[in-house]
């Protein structure tokens, strides 16, 4: 019985106790983010035309064109995003959160959309898509 010493293994094994346990990298986080933005961009919009009453018809046929439209501007985003804060080892959801969000709101900031409609077309779908990929980065 050794109790506590570590026992000598032969050479070019490793033995169980020098085997580093590592926790699995979580996939899908990507794109999981990449879908929420126009998911929540979508939602966000039928509401406020419901909200105003707009006709249907004409929401339907311009929201998903739209939302893909936001969701490569998003892909585009959340991927340097995420490279960036993974070399600073960041891991927090709510840095990612912020930093997507922004990031979203400024690269649609140049659109002759006003800035108080952006807040609620690039900024929160923007913030909900960053705070989804920190989620499973964490």
């Amino acid at each position: 019985m050794t109790f506590g010493k570590r026992q000598a293994t032969s050479f070019g094994t490793k033995s169980e106790l020098s085997v580093e346990r590592r926790t699995p990298a979580r996939r899908g986080g990507y794109w999981l983010g990449v879908v929420t933005v126009p998911t929540t961009f979508v939602v966000l919009m039928f509401g406020a035309a419901i909200a105003i009453g707009a006709p249907i018809d004409t929401t339907l046929r311009d929201l998903p064109l739209a939302g893909l439209t936001l969701a490569v501007a998003a892909a585009i985003v959340l991927l340097t995003s995420d490279f960036a804060l993974r070399a600073l080892a960041c891991r927090s959801p709510w840095i990612y959160s912020l930093v997507c969000g922004f990031a979203l709101f400024g690269l649609c900031f140049i659109t002759p959309v006003p800035p108080h409609y952006l807040l609620v077309m690039a900024l929160l779908p923007g913030l909900a898509g960053g705070f989804v990929l920190g989620w499973s980065r964490r």
